[in-house]
């Protein structure tokens, strides 16, 4: 759904730099046939660009980082969680100075896990 959304925007700044651009190009007076348009217009196109980037490859990152610490820091025995790799378990033991976290994932059956692999959890 977020990919959708971003290409959507995507082709949004797209279709406005060219509107833009043929508004400008066809301002040009008369007698300047051929000139071509000022160097700091042709980078102008791109600004839109280095925003989404900065976007897509900065921002997003660190926003979804920032939410993993929060939830590995909220984390309390007996939550059920979600690991990366698709097992569901049933926090036994957890500590906040150690990485490791102790998971039950069947009756009498706990594994250690570190705290970086729980992706989600249901409260």
């Amino acid at each position: 759904m977020k990919e959708k959304k971003m290409f959507k925007t995507f082709n949004y700044l797209l279709a406005v730099i060219t509107i833009i651009e043929s508004c400008l190009a066809s301002q040009g007076t008369p007698s300047q046939s051929g000139s071509q348009p000022a160097a700091w217009m042709e980078l102008l196109k791109f600004a839109p660009f280095i925003g989404l980037f900065y976007y897509m490859l900065y921002y997003q990152p660190k926003k979804r980082e920032k939410e993993h610490k929060t939830l590995i820091n909220a984390l309390n025995p007996g939550q059920k969680v979600l690991l990366n790799n698709g097992m569901y378990g049933t926090i036994v033991k957890i500590s906040p100075d150690d990485e490791v976290a102790q998971i039950e994932i069947a009756d009498n059956v706990v594994i250690n896990v570190l705290k970086s692999v729980i992706s989600s959890s249901n409260k």
